[in-house]
């Protein structure tokens, strides 16, 4: 099959549930990563870290009913019931048999149309190991990412961000700006354990907003694929899938529903793995006891 060579870009600077993250260092394989990610900046999170965030995933129930069988009594014998064909279900469509372009279009809203999903997954760079963990939802979503060893919270709810930094990142952040004991221990005393809630939010915050929202996160994921060549299948995650291949990096793709299941690049050191479709919780406000008010902080 002829492959498509697509425009070089200029990649920013800038991620697990099972399988385990490898342990990796170094980053030029992030370039092809960073291809369907142009917003994503690690520059972004050391400027921004009260807008990034973790949120612990809240594991999702499910309710079933059933509906008792009718009885019948008579004191007339029955006719033999007749014996009645079982139809057997077609099977999927196997969708690898698309052409690329056709299958990615199909991935594209297989994958907004979806339930809600998770995604999990990891991107190096010269600047250390990024960690993600999201839970995406029509309504907002929530996740975690840690950043240099330090995990920072947030929560989206409709319009409303809330956002829950660890003990670790509130005493990172007090180092580096060189805040005595005292200092620290009260800033530890007013946000550890709480929720800000933000009164303003910059662009590249805003970046990160959108990565917790279902619709905006296959926008920005998808916005610059281009003209990917095809794979043959393989199972992937125990999912039989085929991959969409660009510039060295591999979106792997359900034969039966066409949505993401991993995608990695070249090297396999950067990857996200998107599971748990139509279970994901829609993620809650905390309660009004925790909130803070960012306006009093300066957020």
């Amino acid at each position: 099959m002829e492959s498509v060579e697509l425009p070089p870009r200029q990649p920013p600077d800038v991620t697990g549930g099972p399988p385990p993250a490898p342990d990796v260092t170094g980053g030029r394989e992030s370039e092809h990563f960073l291809m369907f990610f142009p917003w994503i900046r690690v520059g972004a999170w050391a400027g921004t870290a009260l807008l990034a965030a973790a949120v612990v995933g809240c594991e999702p129930t499910n309710e079933a009913g059933t509906t008792p069988a009718a009885t019948t009594s008579s004191n007339t014998p029955s006719a033999p019931a007749s014996p009645t064909a079982t139809a057997t279900p077609p099977a999927p469509p196997d969708l690898s048999t698309l052409p690329a372009e056709t299958l990615l279009a199909r991935t594209k809203a297989a994958a907004s149309a979806a339930p809600g999903v998770r995604v999990k997954g990891l991107l190096v760079d010269s600047t250390g190991d990024l960690r993600l963990d999201l839970q995406l939802s029509k309504g907002g979503g929530q996740g975690a990412f840690v950043l240099a060893g330090t995990p920072i919270t947030y929560r989206v709810v409709g319009k409303d961000v809330y956002m829950l930094m660890s003990e670790a990142t509130i005493r990172a952040m007090a180092k580096a700006d060189k805040a005595s004991k005292a200092e620290t221990s009260a800033m530890l005393s007013l946000l550890k354990g709480k929720w800000i809630k933000p009164s303003k939010i910059d662009a590249e915050g805003r970046a990160l907003i959108d990565m917790t929202k279902q619709g905006t996160f296959f926008k920005d994921f998808f916005a610059e694929i281009g003209r990917p060549t095809k794979t043959g299948k393989k199972v992937v995650d125990g999912v039989l899938s085929v991959g969409l291949v660009a510039q060295g990096a591999t979106l792997w793709v359900d034969t039966r529903t066409a949505r993401p299941v991993r995608f990695q690049n070249g090297a396999g050191r950067d990857f996200m793995t998107f599971t748990d479709y139509g279970r994901v919780p829609a993620p809650k406000a905390p309660p009004a006891g925790l909130i803070v008010d960012g306006k009093g902080l300066g957020i």
